[in-house]
């Protein structure tokens, strides 16, 4: 089970609708969401990518309003902790599909190996042969960049159905 901790400023109704957004299999895993107080256990790396972010304990999930400047948005450390950055740029699809990210990694699937698993996801029915030969083109990039989403979640579903 997770916990859903905040950085004060942002509007609870907001944090539960993102979470709304998740799959069914992932909300039923969160426990309660809640404003971060000071009780909560929170650590910086002192590695300069992660800049400011803070990373909760073990089964916690933070979320905090990060610079548009800021390398990583999210990440999972290795005792279960995951921490959520929300640029203003940031729509709640995108925000969700990071959180998403993050508890698969949490779960030790690979959250990042979308193109080591192309041909998997054709043949299994998850993506379809003209995607595919999109994404092995020379246009891979701009086709990803422009379906991003779509196919992080195309992605992520198929790890799911891995567990």
């Amino acid at each position: 089970m997770y916990k859903v901790i905040y950085e004060q400023g942002f509007d609870k109704n907001y944090i539960q609708y993102i979470i709304s957004l998740l799959p069914e299999e992932i909300q039923n895993k969160i426990e309660y969401i809640r404003e971060a107080n000071s009780n909560d256990v929170l650590y910086e790396y002192s590695d300069p990518n992660w800049k400011s972010m803070k990373f909760p304990e073990r089964d916690f999930i933070y979320i905090q309003s990060v610079s548009l400047f800021q390398r990583y948005v999210g990440g999972c450390d290795e005792e279960g902790g995951i921490s959520i950055g929300i640029r203003k740029q940031d729509n709640t699809d995108t925000i969700a599909l990071r959180i998403w990210h993050e508890i698969l990694h949490s779960l030790s699937l690979d959250a990042d190996g979308f193109y080591d698993h192309l041909e998997d996801m054709v043949t299994s029915g998850c993506l379809s042969w003209a995607e595919y030969g999109l994404l092995n083109s020379l246009w891979n990039n701009v086709y990803y960049y422009f379906n991003r989403n779509h196919l992080d979640e195309i992605y992520y579903t198929y790890l799911m159905g891995k567990l």
